[in-house]
C-alpha cells in the first residue's frame, strides 16, 4: 500500500517501519480434573453462598461455559426436569440449548435455596 505524507512524497509500508502489536501467548486451556476437585472440596456446601459458589464452578467446568454466560443466566433459563440450559449465544440473536452435563443435583440444592431464600 502506498501513502502520501504531507509533503506529497509517496510511501510504501516497508518505509513506515511500523511494528504491530506484540501478543503474548495466553494459557487457555483451564484446570486439570484433579485441580477442580480440590477446588470444589474447599467450597462449604452448608451455607447459601457456597451452594451459589458450587453450582456456578460447576456450570463453568462441565459444561465448559463462558464466564459472561454464566453471569447472564436467569433461573427461566435452567430446565433442571430436562437437564437443560438456554444461554445467549455469540450472535445475540437468540438462546442456544445446552444440555447439562452433571446430573443437575446441585443446581437443584441451589433453586431450593434461592425459594427458602425468596419465596
Amino acid at each position: 500500500m502506498v501513502y502520501r505524507n504531507e509533503n506529497g512524497c509517496k510511501l510504501n509500508n516497508s518505509d513506515l517501519r511500523v511494528k504491530g502489536a506484540e501478543h503474548k501467548y495466553r494459557d487457555t486451556t483451564g484446570v486439570k480434573p484433579q485441580q477442580f476437585q480440590e477446588i470444589v472440596s474447599q467450597i462449604d456446601l452448608s451455607s447459601p453462598s457456597g451452594v451459589r459458589y458450587r453450582a456456578l464452578v460447576q456450570l463453568l467446568w462441565s459444561n465448559a461455559l463462558r464466564r459472561g454466560e454464566v453471569i447472564k443466566l436467569d433461573i427461566k433459563d435452567v430446565d433442571l426436569d430436562n437437564c437443560e440450559l438456554y444461554i445467549m449465544g455469540k450472535g445475540r440473536q437468540q438462546k442456544d440449548k445446552v444440555v447439562l452435563h452433571s446430573n443437575g443435583k446441585i443446581y437443584r440444592t441451589y433453586t431450593k435455596t434461592l425459594y427458602i431464600a425468596h419465596g
